[in-house]
């Protein structure tokens, strides 16, 4: 269940883990508004991590082609 958020009626809901593997929450009888939403975890900290890295990676490229122009 990480990652997964549910509201019901416009209220956040407990995500349970049902039937081996399944996700589920408790809803009330009736008519019910049921909305599941999903943020995969660690994404945001992974696109820094790549947004840093290919920035470092430009760098050390551009450092060392004007190491190189400056050594002819």
């Amino acid at each position: 269940d990480r990652g997964w958020k549910a509201y019901i009626n416009g209220k956040e809901a407990n995500v349970e883990d049902v039937d081996y593997g399944l996700i589920g929450v408790l809803v009330e009888s009736g008519n019910n508004e049921v909305i599941f939403s999903y943020q995969t975890p660690g994404l945001r900290v992974g696109l820094i991590i790549s947004g840093l890295s290919i920035l470092f990676y430009m760098g050390y490229v551009v450092f060392y082609k004007k190491k190189e122009s400056s050594n002819k």
